[in-house]
């Protein structure tokens, strides 16, 4: 048996390692990211389950001082985990894929859920990842002014078209 004498050396410093370390690094933290993300929107379900259950239970009204008594969030955020999780269980609902939100941040979710469907998908089609939240509330505002700009004509025409 031969005893080889080596010596240790940690590397810590990622300028330290080897471009193909980095590269498989950045992956690994990149699915670990999107993990991560399905997780976020899986528990804001769960939990929006939980206060659908609880809301349901409480008396007509008595819902906000219980959000402010019990929460340590805003009742805005519960309203919003309720309102995720009642649509991810509709299978007609673009919010039920919910890998398709993975990489938008909690934020931009909850602005899509906000707006109707039609528009959320929208914007979706137009790459909402690759928009700030500001700028996809924008063009959520944006869409649901055209969209009631063209509702309003639609009914001016139908209104003429009753006249005649």
């Amino acid at each position: 048996m031969n005893i080889v004498e080596t010596e240790y050396k940690e590397i810590t410093s990622i300028q330290e390692r080897a471009t193909e370390q980095l590269t498989i690094e950045v992956n690994t933290i990149y699915q670990q990211m999107e993990a991560i993300g399905n997780i976020g929107l899986k528990l804001a379900a769960e939990a929006g389950e939980r206060l659908i259950e609880i809301k349901g239970r409480l008396a007509h009204g008595e819902f906000e001082s219980w959000c402010k008594n019990n929460l340590t969030f805003s009742k805005r955020k519960a309203e919003n985990m309720m309102r995720w999780a009642q649509k991810c269980k509709d299978e007609n609902s673009i919010f039920s894929k919910t890998q398709t939100f993975t990489d938008l941040g909690i934020s931009k979710v909850w602005a899509l859920l906000a707006a109707p469907e039609e528009v959320a998908e929208e914007v979706l089609k137009e790459g909402a990842s690759d928009m700030s939240v500001r700028e996809l509330q924008d063009e959520i505002a944006k869409l649901k002014s055209e969209r009631n700009l063209s509702s309003v004509e639609q009914k001016r025409t139908e209104e003429r078209q009753t006249k005649m």
